[in-house]
């Protein structure tokens, strides 16, 4: 127990102290660290209070004794819900003296079931302030070590998105090979990823998409329903009319080499080629090849599977940031993800790409991380605040973008975070941006921050009905927020309340 541990209760024990005659003191194991007398460091340490204190701790119990000149002394020890770390003493600083003493001795027994039922009760609210505090400190923790786990997440994820391999790349590939192996045909199929799948043809082919399509069916159909094929990495014929499988595929003549697009024992699909041109064989160069291409999309399709689970891993991550920011504010529980699905809403609206709608969403979760530094007193305050307290709530944008900054995942997201709070007329914070120099992230934000904010309920204030609250937004627009997306924003929510109604 150290002096901070009693700092909160200093005004409580002068006030004790300058209406009565009771002193106060609180000892750790071996010394004071608190007195109403004189500052700790004053404070003469008998060997009998030393002892007492002692006792205390010892008995683990309320305690009386007679100290020095007749002075009655009582004390109570101070828990860690384990065992005693301390003990609350309190004792008068002038014991009465003469011939009333035995009066006095009378009264300072009478008074002692009061005396340890009060300082009962203090030693309960010290324990309590000590345990709020070590639960302050792990929470702040296990929050240091998550963003220690977020930042080597986005690091191993900033290496894998270098190896994305797009869709177009995928058909640039199929149409590269095809050509320089002279084929008619290329494809890759990968039944579970429908979408990133590519058939391409030469311009003499000239067939029909539905006849393309039908044909890879069919070859891909034959591959897999092969036995052969679940241990061999690739499969070739010269002429598919001496293959009892592959014969009745196609009404021409063809040849016909196919590869697995694997790795570490994933099968993804078959990356193939097809030529109507039987006077020609495939040489085992063009096998390697086609081996070594497939082996390389294989490796870029697992590095993306990778990156999008550490994704979602950071989303999952994040989220958990936020819950245990929130579980400071009981007022704000829900706040952030109700801001982050309405600024999804307002992306989809405008017309947000999903690069965009992606770093808004990790904006909107996130916007409010720096209060992580901002204490609970103030988040939860019912009555107005300081200029002081107005001071630190102001920190928490600049606070949120230097913790996030070293994140290269969330840093399309950075300017969401601290500019959520400047206003379109330039009055606002950290920066007093205004106008189209706050970034449009922000904007969206601040809109659907407000609105979240007087639609339910904060310490300071009563919820109002959506209507209320879009008239008080309506007002603000082009002073605290965007007209543009003030309107907008009222679009959205009205698709989803009955404002009207509401009203």
């Amino acid at each position: 127990m150290k002096t901070s541990d009693v700092e909160p209760f200093i005004g409580l024990f002068s006030s004790l102290a300058a209406l009565s005659r009771l002193k106060v003191e609180v000892w750790n194991q071996t010394q004071p660290v608190f007195s109403s007398v004189s500052m700790p460091q004053e404070i003469s340490v008998s060997k009998e209070a030393h002892d007492f204190s002692a006792t205390i701790r010892r008995r683990a119990t309320f305690q009386r004794a007679v100290i020095g000149d007749k002075q009655h002394v009582f004390g109570t020890p101070i828990g860690n819900g384990q065992e005693p770390i301390g003990a609350l003493i309190a004792y008068r600083t002038d014991p009465d003296k003469g011939p009333n003493r035995a009066d006095s001795d009378t009264c300072q027994r009478a008074g002692a079931n009061e005396i340890e039922h009060l300082l009962d009760n203090m030693a309960r609210l010290i324990e309590q302030h000590c345990g709020t505090q070590k639960e302050i400190e792990s929470l702040a923790s296990e929050l240091a070590k998550s963003l220690e786990d977020i930042y080597v997440y986005s690091t191993v994820a900033g290496q894998i998105k270098r190896l994305k391999f797009p869709s177009r790349k995928q058909t640039d590939l199929a149409e590269d090979i095809m050509e320089a192996m002279h084929m008619d045909l290329a494809f890759i199929v990968m039944p579970e990823r429908e979408k990133n799948n590519v058939i391409v043809q030469c311009k003499e082919l000239g067939a029909s998409w539905h006849d393309l399509e039908l044909f890879v069916k069919k070859l891909n159909a034959a591959l897999t329903g092969d036995p052969l094929q679940v241990t061999e990495d690739y499969f070739m014929t010269n002429d598919a009319t001496q293959n009892q499988v592959f014969r009745g595929l196609h009404s021409k003549a063809y040849r016909f080499l196919a590869v697995k697009i694997q790795h570490e024992g994933n099968l993804y699909g078959w990356l193939g080629l097809v030529s109507f041109n039987t006077d020609e064989i495939f040489r085992r160069s063009e096998l390697r090849l086609l081996l070594s291409m497939a082996e390389q999309l294989a490796l870029v399709i697992f590095g993306s599977d990778l990156y999008y689970d550490l994704e979602r891993l950071l989303i999952n991550v994040v989220k958990s940031l936020v819950y245990t920011i929130e579980a400071k504010d009981v007022y704000t529980r829900g706040h952030s993800e109700r801001v982050s699905r309405r600024c999804l809403q307002l992306a989809d609206h405008i017309g947000l790409n999903s690069r965009e709608k992606k770093a808004l969403q990790l904006a909107a979760l996130l916007h409010d991380i720096g209060k992580i530094g901002t204490p609970e007193n103030i988040l939860n305050k019912p009555g107005s605040l300081s200029n002081e307290e107005i001071s630190r709530i102001r920190e928490h944008p600049q606070n949120g973008f230097n913790i996030l900054k070293p994140l290269e995942e969330l840093s399309e997201s950075l300017p969401g975070i601290l500019h959520h709070h400047e206003h379109y007329d330039g009055g606002g914070y950290p920066a007093g941006l205004k106008d189209e120099e706050i970034p449009i992230q922000a904007r969206l934000i601040a809109v659907a921050d407000v609105f979240d904010a007087f639609t339910t309920e904060r310490a300071y204030r009563a919820p109002i009905s959506p209507a209320e609250a879009l008239a008080i937004m309506e007002k603000q627009a082009g002073k605290q927020l965007d007209p543009y997306c003030v309107a907008v924003f009222k679009e959205v929510v009205v698709q989803e309340v009955d404002v009207k109604n509401d009203a």
